[in-house]
């Protein structure tokens, strides 16, 4: 049970798949963000961060929650910018992401500022 505990972020990330799948998205976005917090607490690797945080954002995209979508797209392509873990196909497929949620929201402003590689 104890071992159990420690890596609680496959368990969560199932967990979120099968309630995407049954159209339970609110229960989907719960379990990502469970699965968020254990990859961080855990301290576990930029990937699982990052796949976490990707299908977050799907989550909130599908429930029109497009301001958090785009907090944590941001959070995503930041991690994968800073890390060497990703390559420039996955920063720029982030990117195209993160702009069109700019587009959705007519913020496309931001996008460019937002979304300039470092």
């Amino acid at each position: 049970m104890a071992q159990h505990l420690k890596d609680a972020w496959q368990p969560f990330i199932e967990a979120g798949e099968i309630a995407l799948f049954e159209q339970r998205l609110n229960d989907a976005a719960l379990n990502f963000k469970m699965a968020l917090l254990d990859s961080k607490v855990c301290k576990k690797s930029d990937q699982r961060i990052v796949t976490t945080l990707d299908l977050l954002s799907d989550i909130y995209c599908r429930l029109n929650r497009l301001e958090e979508a785009e907090e944590v797209s941001l959070r995503s392509l930041r991690i994968k910018q800073n890390s060497g873990t990703f390559s420039k196909f996955d920063v720029l497929t982030a990117m195209f992401k993160l702009s069109k949620l700019y587009y959705y929201q007519s913020k496309l402003g931001r996008a460019p500022k937002q979304t300039e590689q470092h």
